[in-house]
């Protein structure tokens, strides 16, 4: 009896050893969902719903409306035109019509428009003043014959462009600053932004602007991201919070494979 004693009380020291181990973890658990929780009422409160693109998601500043696409013309129906007596008259070349959701502040031309959207901003806390976002990508010229090398170097058009619009020269590579999101979040995906610094400065209605430009790159998908804004946005805005937060939730869902893979689907966490 004596010498149980001893192991009845080793048992009752182990198993309550294994309860506070237990409970140590459920509460790190119950501490990291609360984290989850309030980051993702954090995205709610300033961001809009997920947009879907083509092989993208994001999700963008609330302040932010979307600029309806362009609807796609209805297809000629091929009976009705047989009924059509042919006239013989020159064919005329196709030309293609501007999208309305490219710039018409500005001699410019986006190439790879995904999405675009418009705000208006407070400045200086008296006036407000209209912004723009576009998404930008290179998904059209992935897998089209002979366009690898124009794919490649997307984003660096993306900033030829803009810079020729503004009359400036094209941003040296001490100009790019590297913006890594997000800030400490374990559960989001890492992903790095090369950014314009200062942007590129335009003048825009006879108002003062900038024009800054986050691009990323994975795999073969390439992104840009470029955000026309007035100068002295108002604090109140919290805009540059914004804009992390919305790079945060950008998801690739259609990856092309550097090494000639083909397309995959990313396991990217939806936000």
């Amino acid at each position: 009896m004596r010498a149980a004693l001893p192991l009845c009380i080793v048992g009752l020291m182990v198993s309550t050893l294994a309860v506070g181990c237990g409970r140590e973890a459920y509460e790190r658990r119950l501490d990291e969902s609360k984290r989850y929780f309030t980051y993702l009422d954090k995205l709610n409160q300033n961001l809009s719903a997920p947009w879907v693109g083509s092989g993208l998601k994001l999700r963008v500043p609330k302040q932010f409306q979307e600029m309806p696409a362009p609807k796609p013309k209805p297809k000629k129906d091929p009976k009705n035109a047989a009924k059509t007596p042919a006239k013989e008259v020159p064919e005329e070349p196709v030309v293609a019509e501007r999208d309305p959701r490219q710039p018409t502040f500005a001699d410019l031309t986006f190439p790879g428009l995904q999405g675009a959207f418009t705000t208006k901003l407070s400045v200086g806390g008296k006036t407000t003043e209209p912004g723009w976002l576009y998404v930008l990508t290179n998904s059209e010229l992935l897998g089209r014959k002979g366009s690898d090398e124009k794919a490649a170097k997307f984003n660096s058009d993306v900033l030829h462009t803009i810079a020729q619009a503004v009359g400036q020269a094209d941003p040296t590579p001490d100009k790019l600053a590297t913006n890594a999101v997000p800030k400490g979040e374990a559960w989001v995906p890492k992903r790095t932004f090369k950014v314009v610094r200062p942007g590129f400065a335009a003048s825009i209605f006879n108002k003062d602007y900038r024009i800054e430009v986050y691009n990323c790159k994975q795999e073969k998908n390439e992104v840009s991201l470029v955000y026309v804004l007035p100068e002295n946005v108002s604090a109140t805005e919290k805009l540059a919070t914004n804009i992390d937060l919305s790079l945060e939730t950008l998801q690739l869902t259609k990856l092309v494979s550097s090494a000639g893979g083909g397309s995959k689907p990313s396991a990217n966490r939806g936000l």
